[in-house]
């Protein structure tokens, strides 16, 4: 396999991906804590002009969803995970007349349409890059986004060591390690001549509970 190529981690595997199609893996979600007000207000002026069609890669629940679909005019989310979809379409402010669902994985969706921005909020890494990227470059507005977004905070909290020994006991993925998908594409030629590279890095609030990475491509 060439470097251009290398395979991602094995905590990346498809059979660690295919456990959020669990029904006990996406009722767990609601759990997490939701993305700050910061996140869209940040993410309302990189989404483009109107008006605006915006793809959402691995959707999930809907977390991001929900905050997202009122900034634009058109909302294409796409999840693979039936689980996940279904209790996504329960909560209110993901379903509108311009929200569509797609229950598809990210490389077997058509990408048919031009988009302002495709946005993917903790999902980016488990997607077949090599596969999805061109398609993506290709689908994009011209100066439109690929923008990545994660949950992080900015400093160690009371229970981090605490939370760290749960995860090792009873986490079903026992290869996992230390991975940032946004500096791994801005690191590597992942399609061709097209590359990904780094216009903007943020914490969202003071808590630094999110980040976004924008990645246009050139």
């Amino acid at each position: 396999m060439s470097e251009a190529r290398r395979a991602k981690p094995p905590h990346l595997a498809p059979c660690y991906a295919a456990q959020f199609g669990d029904q006990e893996v996406a009722a767990a979600y609601r759990h997490r804590p939701p993305y700050p007000a910061e996140t869209f207000a940040i993410l309302d002026p990189l989404l483009g002009p109107r008006p605006r069609c915006v793809l959402e890669l691995g959707a999930g629940t809907g977390d991001l969803t929900i905050g997202l679909a009122p900034l634009v005019d058109a909302l294409i989310a796409v999840e693979p995970s039936r689980p996940m979809l279904e209790r996504a379409l329960q909560r209110d402010g993901v379903v509108g007349a311009h929200v569509e669902w797609h229950a598809v994985a990210a490389e077997a969706y058509a990408f048919d349409r031009r988009y302002s921005a495709v946005v993917a909020a903790e999902s980016f890494h488990w997607l077949d890059w090599y596969g999805v990227l061109p398609r993506i470059a290709a689908s994009l507005v011209p100066g439109g986004h690929l923008i990545l977004i994660e949950r992080t905070v900015a400093e160690p909290l009371p229970w981090d060591a605490d939370l760290r020994a749960l995860i090792r006991e009873y986490s079903t993925n026992r290869d996992y390690v230390p991975y940032d998908t946004a500096t791994e594409l801005e690191t590597e030629r992942t399609h061709g001549r097209r590359r990904t590279r780094p216009d903007q890095r943020r914490d969202l609030s003071p808590a630094g509970r999110s980040l976004h990475r924008v990645l246009p491509f050139a």
